[in-house]
């Protein structure tokens, strides 16, 4: 059951978090012909898988470092903050005319763009290598053939931003109660405690603004329709 858990976090946060890296295979090989676009997303798309398994193993294993993982953990609210911003910054990403070109942006992009879907697959990995990799390999697919539905799915499906960060507060509360040293100052007997404490903590800190802001407006709309009806 754990394997089962532990597969599905790792694919829905690595497909919550790859919406602008889908966009990003999509512009990049969009002047292509069919034919080479077909290519260019294959080659590009595996290019960026292997280099995204490697370097997610090695933050896997640099979180076992003490305190690291904890310090880890604080990032990940900051990136579940970040999922549910409005109004994401926008990538240039340029148009390639050729196979090769489209397979440099994509690796290149990817990469520099994954950085926080390596820091929370690793978080929730729990430093298993091998479920490390079978979810990446199993969610990259996803990402690589869906493309722009992806992105299109985010925009149209706000809930699913919503659960992407719940789960990410999650595992960053995970991360820093499982962490070595943080572990040695809690009691067996509090560990759910602490652990539940800080998971609404994090989710409160990273949803909180954002519900915020949808919440202050929906009354000011309530308001001015009241004072209408008066």
């Amino acid at each position: 059951m754990a394997l089962i858990t532990g597969t599905l976090t790792i694919i829905l946060i690595n497909v919550l978090l790859s919406g602008d890296n889908a966009v990003v295979i999509a512009m990049a090989s969009r002047r292509l012909p069919p034919p080479q676009r077909r290519k260019a997303i294959l080659a590009g798309g595996a290019g960026a898988i292997v280099l995204r398994v490697v370097f997610t193993i090695v933050a896997s294993i640099l979180l076992r470092i003490p305190l690291l993982q904890a310090a880890g953990g604080v990032m990940l609210v900051w990136i579940s903050w970040r999922l549910l911003r409005e109004e994401q910054d926008e990538q240039d990403i340029q148009s390639a005319t050729t196979v090769w070109g489209a397979f440099q942006t994509i690796v290149v992009a990817d990469l520099l763009m994954s950085l926080d879907n390596i820091l929370a697959i690793s978080g929730a990995a729990n430093g298993s290598i091998g479920l490390l990799v079978f979810g990446l390999l199993a969610s990259m697919p996803i990402i690589l053939f869906s493309s722009t539905l992806i992105a299109r799915m985010m925009n149209r499906l706000p809930w699913l931003s919503l659960v992407g960060a719940v789960i990410l507060t999650i595992t960053a509360a995970r991360m820093v109660i499982d962490d070595k040293i943080v572990n040695t100052h809690i009691s067996p007997t509090h560990h759910l405690l602490a652990l539940t404490v800080l998971a609404v903590t994090f989710t409160a800190v990273a949803v909180g603004p954002s519900a915020a802001g949808h919440l202050l407006p929906a009354r000011a709309r309530t308001h001015d329709s009241r004072d209408q009806v008066v």
